[in-house]
């Protein structure tokens, strides 16, 4: 390593106590346009350690940088996806944190999304509404339900079906309404699992395919495996997207207009 002191005899007195000074050493050194003459073995290590703070905080800064810009173009992006993202740049950014970012981006949603006919993008806006930990219910939650059944007004309730239903009459479409996932199965028109575009309504199986219990959710890809990517509510207990078995799919609907 370059030192960046000289040789030459000085007191103690000489070397730069402040702060301040010290970072201005440092970044005169870079510069090539200053030196500490003959500092103690103290003094020279302080300095050195402070240069290494420095180069530490600009090189997480470039890593920040370049991991908000790994979400500014995945925004549909899983969790799983962008905590292995932020664990392969060293980043420490926890998923909370990472899904406020996102929604901090989309702070012009409801009135950029509503009766656009992207059920995607509307659903999109949500990622990260959850339910909360304590005894309270999420207002959002309790609304989308509350829009179904008033009676219902509790995100305990299971409420995939709600968000789909909210998602769908925002971007201008027929919803179920219905708290009932398989519901979905008599809305809009069947489209086979292979024409399946991103926004459209996939409904699963839950515990066995001849029960009456289903999750509903809006298509997003497949992955490698032939899995299935769904952007839903109620997935692990928030707005997310998760992947599925493709042998719990039930049916692909494409949704109709209000008006049609």
């Amino acid at each position: 390593m370059r030192r960046f002191w000289s040789t030459s005899n000085a007191a103690d007195e000489d070397f730069p106590e402040s702060e301040r000074a010290i970072f201005d050493a440092i970044r005169h050194y870079k510069t090539a346009s200053y030196t500490v003459p003959n500092p103690t073995a103290a003094a020279r290590a302080d300095l050195l350690e402070r240069e290494r703070e420095v180069e530490n905080t600009r090189i997480k800064g470039q890593l920040r940088q370049k991991f908000m810009k790994y979400l500014e173009r995945n925004p549909d992006a899983s969790p799983e996806d962008i905590q292995q993202k932020a664990h392969g740049l060293g980043v420490e950014f926890t998923t909370e944190s990472i899904k406020s970012k996102m929604l901090q981006k989309q702070g012009d949603r409801p009135t950029a999304s509503v009766g656009t006919g992207d059920t995607f993008r509307v659903a999109s806006s949500y990622l990260g509404v959850r339910e909360l930990a304590d005894a309270a219910s999420n207002p959002q939650i309790d609304k989308w339900i509350r829009d179904i059944n008033p009676g219902l007004a509790t995100d305990s309730t299971a409420w995939c079906s709600a968000f789909a239903h909210a998602v769908a009459e925002e971007s201008g479409y027929k919803g179920s309404g219905k708290l009932n996932a398989r519901s979905w199965l008599g809305v809009g028109d069947e489209v086979p699992a292979k024409q399946a575009k991103q926004g459209d309504v996939v409904v699963l199986w839950r515990d066995n395919k001849s029960s009456w219990k289903g999750h509903v959710g809006f298509f997003q890809g497949y992955d490698k495996k032939g899995n299935i990517r769904i952007l839903g509510g109620n997935q692990g207990n928030e707005v997310s997207i998760k992947t599925y078995p493709a042998n719990r799919l039930l049916g692909v609907r494409r949704l109709k207009e209000l008006n049609a």
